[in-house]
């Protein structure tokens, strides 16, 4: 039988409230308590070129290139790179100088139509595969963009689940799953507790590898509406799943590697804390005008953490390596470290602030930005790593 951790943590613990709510007020408040940061060592420093090698989603003359939403994409091995368009449920696929080669998929339940879609993968043997949530089923194209099958996912013994992931090189399936319970009534408020748990599903059989509070949900009958919303208290901060590997943080801990085998460590790189003062959580009981008394009472009644993780993303690229986002309060750019699998930082990169990252290779990394007006739109730059790099 295979040895796996399973990492369990309790309610009071949580770290993300500030972080997922209030990143605004936390990084603004709390600059001089960060940890220190590392990356000012040159020999890891990796550069991004200002300039993109390849841009889509700015001609509005070219149908390809209209975008609603754009949740996933991914560098082609061979060159090139895939783009989904979730409001129209298509994978469209680019040329490395952005030229338009195919789109494949579009709304429907038929076997190479798409219900819902939030990722898109290459796999091992080179198909490109998208999980469809609306229909439970793993769609295959060919790398020419041809339909090849749809393979039902068998949900089993799994959860109540967002959304399945790529299936990862031994086939099993990534699931970010969830619990609710009713809590007593505080007063006039209703609370429901949620958990969130990560699990790997292969021929319906499901395995928890990862589990964390979900948040704290919340609502009360005021005006005669019914209102509430959901206090992530040390849910899950990011997830995110490669071919080999599943990356995890919920801000108790460093972030947790899971391998399709079933082991897990924690990583052992540089992430601060960010310290949450008291002035801090005086402005939080204050932060929305609108609902002031109930989210006051909310707040008073949960634990407000002493501070917050030092990174707030998580992503592993086409390599298995895993990118984490750290906080840089007041920072001209995004600053994100480059691991492997084990721990080991790779390298840094800087990143624009109003950038998405959506993956990387040995030369190339693909971000998401936005137009003045909103419209997402992809870019592909030129990645020069460092000394230490792509080992």
């Amino acid at each position: 039988m295979a040895e796996f951790a399973v990492v369990h943590h309790d309610l009071k613990g949580g770290r993300v409230v500030v972080a997922c709510l209030f990143g605004a007020v936390v990084l603004s408040s709390c600059a001089q308590d960060a940890g220190p940061d590392t990356a000012d060592d040159a020999s890891v420093e990796w550069q991004v070129d200002p300039s993109p090698i390849a841009s889509v989603g700015l001609d509005e003359s070219v149908e390809a290139e209209l975008f609603g939403r754009i949740p996933a994409a991914h560098l082609l091995p061979g060159g090139g790179f895939l783009v989904l368009e979730a409001q129209s449920r298509e994978i469209r696929a680019f040329s490395d100088s952005g030229a338009h080669l195919w789109t494949a998929g579009g709304p429907g339940d038929g076997p190479s139509e798409l219900g819902y879609a939030s990722d898109v993968g290459v796999l091992a043997d080179g198909t490109i595969a998208v999980p469809d949530l609306g229909g439970w089923k793993i769609v295959r194209f060919a790398p020419s963009g041809e339909f090849i099958e749809a393979s039902a996912i068998d949900r089993g013994s799994a959860q109540l689940v967002g959304a399945p992931r790529v299936p990862m090189t031994g086939g099993t399936i990534p699931l970010l799953g969830g619990e609710e319970r009713a809590m007593a009534p505080s007063t006039e408020l209703s609370f429901s507790e949620g958990t969130t748990v990560v699990q790997m599903l292969r021929g319906g059989e499901a395995e928890e590898v990862f589990r964390s509070p979900g948040g704290q949900g919340f609502q009360k009958a005021q005006d005669g509406l019914l209102r509430g919303g959901i206090l992530p208290f040390g849910r899950i901060v990011a997830w995110d799943a490669g071919r080999d590997i599943i990356v995890v943080g919920n801000g108790h801990a460093p972030p947790t590697v899971i391998r399709e085998t079933r082991t897990s460590r924690e990583l052992p790189g540089p992430f601060p804390r960010v310290a949450v003062s008291a002035a801090l959580k005086d402005r939080l009981l204050a932060t929305r005008d609108e609902d002031r008394e109930l989210y006051a009472e909310v707040l008073r009644s949960s634990a407000i953490p002493d501070s917050t993780p030092g990174y707030d993303r998580l992503w592993v690229d086409s390599s298995d390596r895993i990118w984490v986002r750290q906080y840089q309060v007041g920072a001209a750019a995004h600053r994100w470290a480059v691991l492997d699998s084990a721990g080991e930082v790779l390298g840094r990169v800087s990143l624009p602030l109003d950038s998405r990252f959506l993956d990387a290779d040995d030369s190339r990394i693909l971000i998401r930005r936005d137009t003045d007006i909103g419209v997402p739109f992809v870019e592909v730059r030129r990645l020069r790593p460092g000394r230490r790099a792509w080992q």
